[in-house]
């Protein structure tokens, strides 16, 4: 996608356009921070920048932008005035959910699905999340893998142990794709893979690092490379969005 600055009044134009048919529109960029674990140059931002900013900032404009960005990218963000400037004015903090909340999360979706939950699944389930931030897709993966085990429309606290939990769920799922499902030269691959999907962090932790998927496929045997990422796809331990991974 071309972000550079001559395109702004297309991208802005290309708003406006959209808002005359909807009457606005809201556009929401979840996981900002990872724009800045691309190997952009600082003139590349500026103008990704310049971009938003022109769809955003004009006084008659009907569209609205939302980020959705770790704190401890801010240090990053505050490297360009307009983000700055945004965030500064602009920013909602957002906490772990509360009990209540995270109690909702789990029973609800069970509920509209005319599913059972035992009791003390739910309870087990709170005890261990505890007051632990980001913790909803853990759980959503283990209230997943433990719908896949024998249960008749009840989620039980047996399955769920064996599922490994919130905390153990998604290692449990990796570690049997890894060593009972990939040969030899796809687990060289799947290591490739998750090592090039990191961005390690400078004093702070690990950020997701989105990667085309015709740069992973270069240089690699694309048969072997497409039958892990598509396994891992469907053990839910890989998003792939277009292009993007």
């Amino acid at each position: 996608m071309d972000f550079s600055r001559q395109d702004d009044d297309r991208w802005r134009r290309m708003a406006e356009r959209i808002s005359d048919v909807t009457g606005g529109i809201l556009i929401c960029i979840d996981q900002f921070e990872e724009i800045f674990t691309f190997d952009h140059e600082q003139k590349v931002l500026e103008d990704i920048f310049a971009a938003l900013s022109s769809i955003a900032d004009p006084s008659d404009s009907l569209a609205r932008l939302v980020f959705i960005i770790r704190a401890d990218f801010y240090g990053s963000s505050s490297k360009f005035p307009w983000l700055a400037d945004v965030i500064t004015k602009n920013q909602v903090l957002v906490g772990p959910m509360s009990r209540t909340e995270l109690h909702k999360a789990i029973t609800e979706p069970a509920l509209h699905s005319n599913l059972r939950l035992d009791e003390d699944l739910v309870e087990a389930v709170l005890e261990e999340v505890g007051t632990t931030s980001s913790t909803l897709p853990l759980v959503s993966h283990a209230m997943a893998e433990s719908w896949k085990l024998p249960r008749g429309n009840r989620l039980t606290i047996e399955n769920y142990r064996a599922s490994g939990g919130v905390a153990g769920a998604i290692t449990q799922t990796a570690e049997t794709l890894f060593c009972e499902s990939f040969d030899a030269e796809e687990q060289q691959a799947a290591r490739r893979l998750f090592l090039r999907l990191i961005s390690p962090g400078q004093g702070v932790p690990d950020t997701r690092r989105p990667y085309a998927i015709a740069d992973f496929t270069a240089g690699e045997n694309q048969s072997v490379m497409s039958n892990v990422m598509d396994a891992m796809v469907d053990a839910r331990l890989l998003t792939v969005d277009r292009e993007i991974i």
